[in-house]
């Protein structure tokens, strides 16, 4: 039965690798706003955001033809659940701004003082833009460099450059004097720079009410079966899992975070290869691995997505001898990899797994 199963799970893996590569990134109901001020609904191919600071892919209809955005096109475009981009062009708006170009920025806050993100994906922290609603003020801030000098005693001297403070400061008063506004200390992150501009905005929240948006997160759940195929074992050893990962489509496709939980059952190899006879009783293991917290990396969402991943647990181990019962827990490191076929937005999940007993050949459900 094994080996059956174990050629039924190689037919659909090479069923699944010469199936092809399609787009699989949904396109969602939203809405454009062109130079004219025209509003188009229709969908919007729902990417990362650094896939859409530039241009996006859109349809009037759910199965209609599919055009091209860009800055050059449309103001804005917002997608029903409220995650909204607008236009800027920096060499006509963006005061103190050395980035010459046009770009689509991510609103993340609403109130007198509007913050909008720029997040690439070849950048650790994201660019911000902040519009004061009242003053009409714009200012476009870049992650600060860090700066290396030597000193008049000839040591070298490395600071991080704090100009970004100036111009946070500079969008919130009246002042055109940047130097002179006094800076606050705030990190170069978006919690911080958040907490400031909220603090700010709530003096005036009775005329400008505060809105904020937060990434969308989903999660998806897998369930697999799978046998050994690399064992010292006799018998069927089998492997049961269960997972669930949570998404981060809005920033990132190829890392997710998952937690999960698996079950093996095997015989014992000493106790089962020495004993022939079949009245003589084997000694059956049971193994189950809990992990609170594993990062998997997998590829561009496309038909066939190959991924792997790891994971931290505790494993709880029983053997079952007819000369004494052993159990025991430790710590374990998990690793696998795969691919899945998705079908819609669910998926048929083919992968490899070593375990502490075995490489097991897996087939899952991803839902």
């Amino acid at each position: 039965m094994k080996n059956k199963f174990q050629k039924l799970i190689l037919v659909i893996f090479y069923s699944v690798l010469s199936s092809g590569l399609i787009a699989q990134i949904p396109f969602k109901p939203a809405y454009i706003v062109t130079d004219l001020n025209d509003t188009i609904q229709g969908y919007i191919k729902a990417d990362i955001d650094d896939n859409l600071k530039s241009s996006f892919f859109f349809r009037e209809s759910e199965n209609g033809k599919v055009d091209v955005y860009s800055t050059s096109d449309v103001k804005a475009f917002v997608f029903d659940n409220g995650r909204c981009f607008e236009r800027f062009i920096s060499y006509k708006k963006v005061q103190g701004d050395s980035v010459r170009n046009c770009f689509f920025a991510k609103n993340i806050m609403e109130g007198k003082i509007d913050i909008f993100t720029i997040k690439t994906l070849k950048k650790d922290k994201p660019d911000f833009v902040f519009r004061n609603n009242q003053t009409m003020k714009i200012v476009h801030i870049q992650e600060p460099k860090k700066v290396q000098e030597m000193t008049d005693k000839g040591l070298k001297k490395r600071y991080v450059e704090n100009f970004y403070l100036g111009y946070i400061n500079y969008v919130k008063y009246d002042s055109t004097n940047i130097t002179d506004l006094q800076r606050n200390q705030i990190r170069y992150a978006t919690k911080d720079i958040k907490e400031d501009i909220r603090e700010y905005n709530t003096k005036f929240e009775e005329e400008y009410p505060i809105k904020e948006y937060v990434d969308q997160k989903d999660y998806t759940y897998n369930v697999s079966f799978g046998v050994a195929i690399l064992n010292p074992y006799v018998g069927f050893p089998y492997r049961l899992s269960y997972f669930r990962y949570k998404n981060n489509p809005e920033l990132t496709y190829k890392f997710s975070t998952f937690r999960g939980i698996t079950f093996h059952n095997n015989l014992d190899a000493n106790v089962a290869n020495s004993n022939t006879d079949a009245n003589v009783p084997k000694a059956p293991l049971y193994y189950m691995n809990i992990m609170p917290f594993g990062v998997s990396y997998h590829g561009r969402p496309e038909k066939i997505i190959p991924f792997i991943y790891a994971g931290v647990g505790v494993g709880l181990y029983a053997r079952l001898d007819p000369d004494g019962n052993i159990f025991k827990a430790f710590p374990t490191i998990n690793l696998g990899g795969g691919v899945k076929y998705k079908i819609g937005n669910k998926a048929i999940v083919l992968e490899l797994v070593p375990s502490l007993f075995a490489v097991y050949m897996n087939i899952g459900y991803e839902f």
